[in-house]
């Protein structure tokens, strides 16, 4: 199938690759389940013509990740799938998904995070260098605020000058 390849190479895939996980990112290598409904059904061709429109990369890092259980990568993974249907109501997509993992002894107490503080040392100790969307997933996050606990932060412009252009048509 040359344009599977053509796709593939357009995110920066090349040589033997898995689909499941390469392509569409789910680090299991598995698709995941709807943890309401059970199945979930993914599509390569909807996924190919995605990739040649407008679409960004994702470097999903799970900190603390010796602390990840199954159940939890399963999540990750469904977030991702979610995600690719949000964004596809505006022609828009998921390119390539990287996973990458900080341990606890690597995140030095970030893993936990009890303040606002320790999430910008975490995304200026650990960004990575290259054009994806830093995607940190804590494992242990405890951060109040003014309406409750804290469940992420994206700062405005963010943290990432590099990234700044970072939709890609092919």
């Amino acid at each position: 199938m040359p344009e599977l390849r053509q796709r593939a190479a357009c995110i920066g895939l090349s040589g033997t690759f898995s689909v499941l996980r390469d392509m569409f990112g789910f680090q299991r290598g598995v698709v995941p389940p709807d943890p309401v409904i059970g199945r979930v059904n993914v599509s390569l061709r909807t996924l190919l013509d995605a990739l040649g429109g407008r679409h960004f990369h994702l470097n999903v890092i799970a900190t603390g990740s010796d602390n990840f259980t199954d159940s939890d990568n399963i999540e990750v993974d469904y977030a991702i799938f979610k995600l690719r249907n949000i964004y596809c109501h505006v022609d828009l997509t998921v390119g390539r998904v990287q996973h990458w993992s900080i341990t606890v002894a690597e995140a030095d107490s970030l893993d936990a995070p009890t303040e606002e503080g320790q999430l910008r040392i975490l995304t200026k100790r650990w960004e990575v260098p290259n054009n994806g969307i830093d995607l940190f997933i804590v494992h242990d996050i405890n951060i109040s605020d003014t309406t409750g606990m804290l469940l992420g932060k994206s700062p405005t412009p963010g943290p990432c000058e590099d990234k700044d252009r970072i939709f890609f048509r092919h």
